[in-house]
């Protein structure tokens, strides 16, 4: 899973290994005043 942040200059690289697929996502801040502005998701398909 990758999550990129303000135009690229923030970036979170994280390896998951999920027993089923994901149906949520969830965005959290530290201090509760997490924005989404723009949100695009992509699936990463396996061939």
């Amino acid at each position: 899973m990758e999550v990129f942040a303000d135009d690229g200059r923030s970036v979170i690289t994280n390896l998951v290994f999920p027993d089923e697929p994901y149906s949520q996502l969830t965005v959290k801040a530290r201090d509760g005043k997490a924005k989404v502005r723009n949100l695009k998701v992509y699936e990463i398909k396996n061939n």
